[in-house]
């Protein structure tokens, strides 16, 4: 139920997405954690900064229809139907002093949904994904890699790692029309 797609938009696009990312155009917000502000029981909470371009299916940003390419190319490739983009999120984490650290694992909804994780840039500070029954078992660790994108089935836990340079991401949830349906497509490819 994870899908990988390397070179997911034009290089040029992904180039002038990661430029403005990265480039001091784009506005960040400090998060305290960059899961959740109050994740319970983190150690070593990692800071970082966010945008929400979508949250709770509503527009918060301006900016969201510069990067809606990333969840309608995915949804073109996996012939998908979506009722509605539910979060939008831009994510940066500045280097740690303790690369490799997890962060809290998490679901991005609770609802039926899927998830898209898109690399801005090549970084470290891999994504690490879970068994759902048994949380303590990686079931696969993604490295950032610009211009790829990570799809999966939103109940699958997950986490990001803490990286020793820049690491940016988007970050998509979809609501699809029929999860059970749609979440079968991931599997079938």
């Amino acid at each position: 139920k994870i899908k990988v797609f390397e070179n997911l938009l034009s290089a040029e696009l992904a180039d002038e997405i990661e430029n403005e990312l990265l480039g001091g155009s784009h506005e960040w917000y400090l998060m305290g954690n960059v899961t959740y502000d109050d994740a319970p029981g983190v150690d070593d909470v990692q800071a970082g900064f966010n945008h929400s371009h979508i949250q709770y299916s509503q527009v918060t940003s301006k900016r969201v229809f510069r990067y809606l390419t990333i969840p309608y190319t995915v949804i073109a490739k996996l012939d998908i139907s979506v009722s509605n983009i539910t979060h939008g999120r831009a994510w940066l984490h500045y280097p740690s002093l303790k690369p490799g650290t997890f962060n809290s694992m998490h679901n991005d909804q609770t609802e039926p949904h899927i998830s898209i994780i898109y690399y801005v840039n090549d970084s470290d500070g891999d994504t690490i994904f879970f068994d759902k029954e048994d949380r303590e078992t990686i079931i696969h660790r993604q490295t950032p890699k610009k211009n790829t994108a990570v799809i999966f089935s939103g109940d699958i836990p997950h986490c990001s790692s803490t990286p020793s340079k820049w690491r940016s991401v988007f970050n998509f949830v979809l609501e699809p029309v029929d999860w059970q349906k749609e979440v079968q497509k991931l599997v079938a490819l």
